[in-house]
């Protein structure tokens, strides 16, 4: 319940308790003074709702509140004793009403959605890039709002939100519940992600979907890790997984949006295994060759196996953000599992961006100085499930890292004060504004760089991965790209959550939003090396507990 709601009960139910008991005094006492505390729980109501606002479900409280005011006008001891009795009945029945009413303190889900649709189609810079048809959005996600909203229904309407948000195919684009709602907000995402049935499904590279993070007591059914599963509930999985949320995946156990939609096609399976209620059906392959079916049964929720899955899966090098490492005992590996530093380099670019993160800068340098001296002209980046931050810490690192000379990193867009948009040409295409250059020291000129990714590197860490993997000797690797999604975030605070969306524009020099991807689904971020998710991959990550994706980098760096 609510602490303010909570507080007007109690204080409440007291002021009539203490009442009861004062009428007898008030009655041998008569002082026109005393009349007036029957008006206190009235007051005690009337003044937190002010700060809390009304509730239908605190309807028992307001009736009981007025009602003890009917002790002013008759001083016997009886009947007052009669009034704030029934008053204390009729304010603690609000405890179970506020406790069993589905509304309760629930936001209209209908204003929230109009609230935050209307943001989107006045502030989401990137409606036309996309092709965004806003129309047929309303017109498919509305009728689901407006059934949440008649059935009280926090789920559907938590649900809804995700899936409307998720046809954005935008990383920057979210929807999460303020701090003091986190529990809340942990209970509808377990029911979102559906239950445990013991495995979760991935697919290779093939097209087979296959078992992993499988629970033990499957093997009693014929399946382990690796077991290809043809079918979920009597239907083919393609067929399935085509009706799950697809582009709802997890970034460090967080609900996000994928925005390539190479990456959604390789995540497209993930979400099925928690579908199909306590006891699914599933049909798979066993080690014989023989298709065989079997019923499962619900564990629990599904989201503590598939954040484990997803752990092993993309997980980067466990190492302090900003460490240092060695790879097959002799390589460097440089760990950045955000674009932080620390709190001086911070305060420092607020004062002077282009002058910032000197001390990074140098540590950098002193490690990759001292592996040089011992032989070690190469280095591995780890940015896998690195979630972005400030775009002068990129420049900071490709200046170091970066080959010899002068690189473009962006544009910044043209703001119209006038259109509240940015300015585009005859042809759609954005107006250049600021140019962005940045000066590199060519520290690695003579070896290689290789950048493990994942769809969780995003924001500033698609910013990395777009201007030092156009140099020469920068290899971008990985069995996903980066999340796509580049631009600068704005936010939208509502009742009790908050909206994110991309707000400012960066550029390419051709006019196109830097990063992000437009119509073809495609972000402007590629692999160098995309490695293949199959039989081997699948049995070093998820039987031999092995980090694949550093282990392909050293092979490749060391061929």
């Amino acid at each position: 319940m609510n602490y303010y709601d909570i507080l007007t009960i109690c204080l409440g139910t007291a002021v009539c308790i203490f009442l009861f008991f004062f009428a007898g005094y008030a009655a041998d006492n008569l002082n026109p003074k005393f009349r007036l505390m029957y008006f206190l729980p009235a007051v005690i109501a009337v003044g937190i709702t002010l700060f809390s606002g009304a509730e239908k479900a605190m309807i028992p409280v307001y009736a009981g509140a007025a009602f003890c005011a009917f002790g002013f006008f008759r001083e016997k001891a009886a009947f007052r004793r009669i009034v704030s009795l029934i008053s204390a009945v009729s304010i603690l029945s609000a405890v179970p009403v506020c406790l069993n009413y589905k509304g309760y303190r629930s936001p209209d889900y209908n204003k929230e959605f109009e609230k935050v649709f209307s943001t989107f189609k006045q502030r989401y810079v990137l409606s036309d890039w996309k092709g965004i048809d806003y129309d047929a959005l309303y017109a498919k996600y509305k009728p689901v709002f407006e059934k949440a909203q008649k059935e009280h229904d926090e789920s559907a309407n938590y649900s809804a939100m995700l899936c409307f948000l998720s046809e954005f195919h935008d990383g920057h684009v979210g929807y999460g519940y303020m701090s003091e709602y986190m529990l809340q907000e942990q209970e509808l995402v377990n029911k979102l992600f559906g239950d445990d049935h013991g495995l979760v499904l991935m697919n290779l590279d093939d097209g087979r979907t296959v078992a992993v993070q499988v629970d033990k007591k499957l093997s009693e059914k014929g399946i382990h890790n690796g077991t290809v599963i043809t079918e979920w509930n009597g239907r083919p999985i393609d067929e399935a997984a085509a009706e799950v949320p697809v582009d709802i995946n997890l970034s460090n156990g967080s609900v996000m949006f994928t925005a390539d939609k190479d990456n959604r096609y390789f995540y497209r399976s993930t979400l099925l295994a928690g579908t199909g209620g306590s006891s699914p059906e599933v049909t798979f392959i066993d080690d014989d060759g023989n298709e065989k079916t079997a019923v499962l049964e619900s564990m629990g929720d599904y989201l503590p196996r598939l954040k484990a899955a997803m752990s092993r899966l993309d997980d980067g090098i466990k190492c302090a953000n900003f460490g240092w490492t060695t790879a097959d005992g002799k390589i460097p590996v440089l760990r950045i599992k955000s674009m932080f530093f620390d709190a001086k380099s911070s305060a420092e670019e607020m004062k002077e961006p282009e002058k910032s993160y000197a001390d990074m800068k140098e540590d950098i340098r002193s490690h990759v100085t001292e592996a040089m001296e011992n032989g070690q002209k190469d280095l591995i980046i780890d940015l896998r499930y690195n979630g972005g931050g400030s775009g002068n810490l990129i420049r900071a690192i490709a200046e170091v890292l970066g080959t010899k000379g002068e690189h473009l990193y962006n544009y910044n867009g043209v703001w119209d004060n006038k259109t509240n948009r940015y300015k585009t040409d005859e042809e759609g295409h954005f107006l250049l504004g600021k140019k962005n250059m940045l000066e590199s020291e060519g520290l690695l000129d003579s070896g290689k760089i290789v950048i493990l990714v994942n769809a969780g590197s995003i924001s500033a860490a698609d910013h990395l991965v777009h201007v030092m993997g156009q140099m020469e000797n920068v290899t971008v690797m990985g069995f996903t790209k980066t999340n796509g999604s580049a631009q600068g975030v704005t936010i939208k605070t509502l009742d009790k959550a908050v909206v994110s969306m991309s707000g400012s524009m960066m550029l390419n020099e051709d006019g196109t939003p830097f990063v992000d991807s437009g119509k073809d689904g495609l972000s402007g971020n590629t692999l160098d090396v995309k490695l293949p998710f199959d039989d081997e991959a699948l049995d070093a990550i998820f039987n031999k507990d092995e980090d694949y994706l550093l282990s392909k980098a050293v092979e490749y760096l060391t061929k």
